[in-house]
């Protein structure tokens, strides 16, 4: 019977209504070049940080990466954490056809035992391999691969206390085992072939076979799930590497591909819990240089983003704003992520929480992102987290740039001896930045650490001699704020005859003069100072008002540099 009855009148005047019912032309902006971006319903609505089970071909693997960049939990992940699939690829999970999807849910709630004899061979003395593995895990001993065996078991178990499943169908050329009445997951191994060449059977399923498997695991999925579960069911784009018949893999594939892709529109007709994802359409529809990788086997990463991204511009709740940055990062990459990041951070649209919560792990693939994240959160004070971001930026322990904006944070956070051993080692003879030496003064400012001011001066100065006055009077005036105008006068006596024509300078000088009881020496000095900027006419102004109350420069009259204005270091930012 049809899936579909639909009477005429109804038929016309859904073709009117529908502005996709028509495909696009070249002529104009449309919606199939480069990237394809066929329109989908969506029935249900995603949770942001809910579990989300996920089922199927290595399109289904790609899938999951792009779920835990956004924050959704993803169940089958950890079964690589356990010690049966420890520094295995992600890969081992694969699942390829419907009778193999069927067989790991019947087994895991409860359809049918799973009897190891019947499914374990031993491929080596001692050494056995389950056969719904794919075959290129190496033979353990049983112990292992039956605790291996349970492990799967229970992540497919998982599925009970998900809303959400995932479920992406791979292909139809498989493999029946004879001895178990059982499909297997992937090719025998040829060792076990070669051993019982009788065994094993290659079937090409027909649509009958490939929805029967289909519906009975989707059945299983809704009598033993959530109780409000539903089903995204979508069609790995990922073609045949190889066909076992006698015929072009592009068109054993073509045959695989439609088989599966109507039963999935059989099975989203039939079951009202069950939607489909155009994603394989999208990626098959699209530039080939745009959807696929060089091996033009796999697709990129870009076109799964993008896939992944319409997904949740449908299914999560956002508004207009976040659709569009949404659907544009997803066509652009980071380079449209950072520039969105720039856009959000400075408007007033409320959006950047929830951007950067979104895409926050971009921080960890470029570094331009990871400062705007850092902005924003500097911007809310909240400067232990920008810090962690700069943390996670690539190379943060190379780029100078973060390196800095870290050591910035960290005198934000008053650690300033973090700051100056973040920074101290990119502080050699030939560094010539300006950043890297400022920040490392004050950095050992900050600690109240007069011997690392010191220390750091004397090798500014040597590395940047032209900068040796004005860096000798900045450390002068703090230790005469510390009232230790002994140090501070070497210091500043060192700077006017460095940059005698320096009004900041002399200033100061005449200051810490005055201080240590040397009036005589600060009036001599007096006659010398040229101020000329406002900040040092200013500083001037109040050299003579005082030194006028004093009568004729009395003693100490400026000995309380803390009320004498000066200039004070830029405000630290993150860049």
């Amino acid at each position: 019977m049809p899936l579909f009855d639909i009477s005429a009148a109804e038929a016309v005047e859904t073709r009117k209504a529908n502005p996709f019912a028509t495909w696009p032309e070249r002529s104009r902006a449309n919606r199939v070049e480069p990237v394809a971006k066929p329109f989908f319903k969506a029935p249900f609505r995603l949770r942001r940080g809910e579990a989300i089970f996920t089922v199927g071909s290595c399109f289904a693997r790609n899938v999951e990466v792009e779920l835990m960049k956004c924050g959704f939990e993803v169940p089958m992940r950890h079964l690589l954490k356990k010690p049966e699939f420890r520094n295995m690829e992600s890969g081992i999970v694969n699942n390829f056809g419907t009778p193999s999807i069927y067989n790991e849910f019947a087994w895991a709630l409860g359809e049918r035992p799973f009897v190891p004899e019947e499914h374990f061979v031993e491929v080596l003395p001692g050494k056995f391999a389950d056969m719904h593995i794919v075959p290129s895990i190496r033979a353990e001993n049983w112990d292992w691969v039956l605790a291996r065996r349970r492990a799967i078991t229970e992540a497919y178990r998982t599925v009970r206390g998900c809303r959400v499943v995932i479920m992406t169908l791979g292909l139809i050329e498989v493999w029946f085992d004879t001895k178990s009445s059982y499909y297997l997951n992937a090719p025998p191994r040829p060792s076990v072939v070669k051993r019982e060449p009788e065994r094993f059977r290659l079937h090409v399923l027909s649509y009958e076979e490939v929805y029967h498997y289909l519906e009975g695991a989707l059945r299983l999925i809704k009598a033993h799930g959530h109780k409000d579960v539903a089903v995204l069911l979508t069609i790995s784009p990922v073609p045949l590497t190889a066909t076992h018949r006698e015929q072009d893999v592009m068109v054993a594939n073509t045959y695989s591909k439609s088989v599966l892709r109507a039963a999935a529109e059989a099975a989203a007709a039939r079951s009202d819990f069950v939607t489909y994802f155009p994603s394989y359409e999208s990626v098959t529809l699209s530039a080939r240089a745009v959807a696929w990788r060089d091996d033009m086997v796999h697709v990129t990463d870009a076109i799964v983003a993008l896939n992944v991204s319409r997904l949740f511009e449908a299914f999560v709740d956002d508004d207009a704003i976040g659709a569009r940055y949404q659907r544009e990062i997803s066509e652009g990459g980071v380079l449209m992520a950072v520039e969105w990041a720039r856009k959000i951070r400075e408007s007033d649209s409320g959006e950047a929480e929830a951007f950067f919560r979104r895409y926050g792990k971009l921080a960890e693939e470029s570094v331009e992102f990871a400062f705007e994240y850092a902005d924003y959160l500097t911007s809310k004070d909240d400067y232990a987290g920008a810090l962690a971001v700069l943390d996670r930026a690539p190379n943060a322990d190379e780029d100078l740039q973060v390196v800095i904006a870290g050591a910035k944070l960290m005198l934000k956070l008053g650690k300033a001896r973090g700051a100056y051993e973040r920074l101290d080692s990119f502080a050699t003879p030939e560094q010539r930045l300006h950043g890297v030496w400022d920040n490392l003064v004050g950095a050992a400012k900050a600690a109240g650490d007069g011997e690392l001011l010191k220390d750091v001066t004397e090798r500014w100065c040597a590395a940047v001699p032209k900068k040796a006055g004005r860096t000798r009077t900045l450390t002068g005036r703090w230790f005469h704020m510390h009232r230790d105008f002994a140090t501070a006068l070497v210091y500043l006596q060192q700077a006017v005859k460095l940059t005698p024509e320096d009004a900041t300078a002399r200033i100061f000088y005449i200051q810490t003069l005055d201080a240590l009881g040397r009036v005589g020496d600060a009036e001599a000095n007096f006659a010398l100072v040229r101020p000329t900027t406002p900040n040092e006419i200013i500083l001037f102004e109040r050299l003579q008002r005082r030194f006028g109350v004093a009568g004729n420069g009395a003693a100490g009259a400026l000995a309380d540099g803390n009320k004498v204005l000066e200039r004070q270091p830029s405000e630290i930012l993150v860049r």
